[in-house]
């Protein structure tokens, strides 16, 4: 397949790809910054075929790495810079980086974990401020993309265990843009605002959806409900993807005031949202989309429609068109086991985690925490009540919920 971001630049040259930091890049620029990127990373001899682990803050130099890892033919590995240095160390390790970028908020944090890495002497570490030096004069550089190279190597947050480094493909994130697009919709004057950290599945994607999709991604540093709320009415955001404690501080500060009727989408992942949350976004007419995802599938996997975001308060909404997704019922109780296959699913874990058992059928069929059942409005059990009876004599449609 034709290297994504290169094909925007070659149609949509001067169309805006990223806004950061006060600044602005072309798709041509953020392409061209792309290849100086790649460059920059062969030459410090890191080889093609190798992972190279980012220890950075959402900024704009790990976008134009994301788009420089496919032509230099290297895995990323996005590490949480939340986490300590053992753990960072442990992660390093497990992933087999060659090579560990930071900037100058995580140099001392760099440092502390590759004393700990097993095997740290095959790490080599660099300043980001070096490699966009080397990358300044460097010539153009692309490669098609192949969909089943893995592309990313994302550590899940361990909550059942020790963290997991999910080997995600090209073809994994390629499915899931398809798959959001196909129910959100893709609008030629979308901006995707990413507040979510980038070495997180969820902040990731929407630089791999802006690139797909044509559309500019505004980034910000961190989040901030002011600086949000500055964006969407500033910056003409249209799409932005919260979790439930995000959401509230942005409505806690926007008061009174209403929301301009370019936001068509609030994606709010994250765990299950409450009841009031949901109830005061109706009120305001905040068009929340909740959404269902988890780091082996590259983002979502459930979610609902936007024409549905008022109708269906606490529905995660149908599986996201190529993925299928069932949940096995535990017999009569009101859990059951979530079951996902489809192209969006990832190769597998990284060496440490396959020597444990992986809960994947020989389908392709991942398996997932529980999550509670409810019937739909059309059924005749009473809202929130359990259904005891079985899915098989039930001939109305069942809503995936967010799990509990």
């Amino acid at each position: 397949m034709p290297n994504w971001l290169a094909h925007r630049a070659a149609v949509l040259p001067d169309q805006p790809a990223l806004l950061a930091a006060g600044a602005r890049w072309t798709f041509s620029q953020l392409d061209r910054w792309a290849s100086g990127m790649a460059r920059g990373l062969l030459a410090h001899g890191t080889a093609p075929g190798s992972r190279v682990a980012l220890l950075l803050r959402n900024r704009p130099e790990f976008v134009a790495l994301a788009h420089a890892a496919p032509r230099a033919s290297m895995t990323l590995v996005p590490l949480n810079t939340r986490l300590a240095a053992p753990e960072l160390a442990w992660q390093i390790a497990d992933s087999g980086a060659h090579l560990l970028i930071y900037d100058a908020d995580t140099a001392a944090l760099a440092e502390m974990a590759l004393k700990q890495a097993a095997d740290a002497d095959s790490v080599a570490a660099v300043d980001i401020a070096s490699l966009h030096e080397r990358s300044a004069a460097a010539a153009e550089v692309c490669a098609p993309i192949d969909l089943s190279d893995v592309y990313t190597v994302v550590y899940t947050s361990g909550t059942t265990g020790r963290p997991k480094g999910a080997l995600l493909t090209y073809g994994n994130y390629w499915w899931s843009a398809v798959g959001s697009a196909l129910n959100l919709g893709n609008h030629i004057g979308d901006r995707w605002l990413a507040v979510l950290p980038l070495f997180h599945v969820g902040g990731l994607s929407i630089l791999v959806r802006a690139a797909i999709y044509g559309i500019p991604a505004v980034l910000h540093s961190s989040f901030d409900p002011v600086a949000v709320n500055r964006a969407i009415d500033a910056d003409g955001v249209t799409i932005i993807s919260v979790v439930s404690t995000m959401l509230q501080r942005m409505l806690d500060d926007r008061g009174d005031r209403s929301y301009p009727a370019a936001l068509r989408c609030v994606l709010l992942g994250g765990g299950p949202a409450p009841r009031r949350l949901l109830e005061a976004c109706a009120a305001r007419g905040v068009p929340v989309v909740q959404t269902y995802g988890l780091t082996e599938t590259a983002s979502q996997v459930a979610t609902l429609a936007p024409a549905d975001a008022l109708r269906k308060l606490g529905s995660a909404g149908q599986p996201l068109l190529p993925t299928e997704l069932r949940i096995v019922s535990a017999g009569a109780t009101d859990v059951g086991e979530i079951l996902v296959r489809g192209p969006t699913v990832m190769r597998g874990y990284s060496p440490a985690a396959r020597t444990s058992t992986q809960p994947r059928s020989r389908r392709c069929c991942w398996r997932t925490r529980l999550s509670r059942r409810l019937p739909s409005s059309d059924c005749p059990t009473r809202a929130g009540a359990t259904c005891r009876r079985p899915r098989s004599s039930c001939g109305v449609e069942w809503q995936l919920v967010m799990p509990s």
